[in-house]
């Protein structure tokens, strides 16, 4: 008949969900192809399968995305009083100094940071992470650890930074540390639980 040369359409079965590599791609976006395939090949190894690893990957960054968040969006507005404006300049500044390191502990987590070239083989090495906009009142408080950071540098702006310890502990395989314009008073006692920390600077 008339239907000669035409193939059948296919029969439609059950719609497929993205690939382990596409998920692991909006997990870690600015990854390369060849990282995003290293992962998946890793993930399929874990005992348990890929997909539940990977459900724990993703649950961990949004557990660190959402605490974040409260804190980015936790600045004390300023009162009515003397000097409204200014202190209310200074509440701007705080919640912009808030997202600022927001992006770059989200960037951490997801490996974005630059390497920590310091040892043969270049295997050992971690990242490193600079929060260098002069925070004001307090550091983050976060579920998720940072195994992988090993130089870290925190800058403040001469006042005392809240939950300084508990955010140290979250770094517990430091190489180096640097606390700038940051009053201690005593040095926190998560600095001596780092057994891997061979440079310490405080200025």
């Amino acid at each position: 008949g008339g239907m000669e040369g035409y193939r059948a359409a296919p029969t439609p079965g059950p719609s497929q969900g993205p690939s382990l590599e596409q998920q692991v791609h909006q997990l870690f976006p600015a990854w390369s192809p060849e990282q995003i395939r290293d992962l998946s090949v890793n993930l399929r190894r874990v005992p348990g399968g890929a997909q539940s690893a990977l459900a724990s990957l993703q649950h961990e960054y949004l557990t660190l995305d959402q605490d974040i968040a409260v804190w980015e969006n936790n600045v004390r507005r300023p009162s009515l009083g003397p000097n409204l404006q200014l202190r209310q300049q200074q509440h701007a500044y705080e919640r912009q100094t808030r997202r600022l390191w927001g992006q770059e502990l989200r960037r951490a987590w997801r490996h974005e940071t630059a390497l920590d070239d310091y040892y043969e083989p270049p295997t050992r090495n971690g990242r490193t992470l600079h929060l260098g906009t002069s925070l004001e009142s307090e550091l983050p408080l976060l579920s998720v650890r940072f195994e992988y950071i090993s130089h870290l540098t925190l800058e403040g702006n001469n006042l005392p930074l809240g939950n300084l310890n508990a955010f140290l502990q979250g770094f517990p395989r430091l190489r180096f540390l640097a606390i700038r314009s940051i009053p201690l008073g005593e040095l926190p006692p998560a600095v001596f639980d780092m057994t891997t920390l061979n440079e310490l600077v405080l200025s």
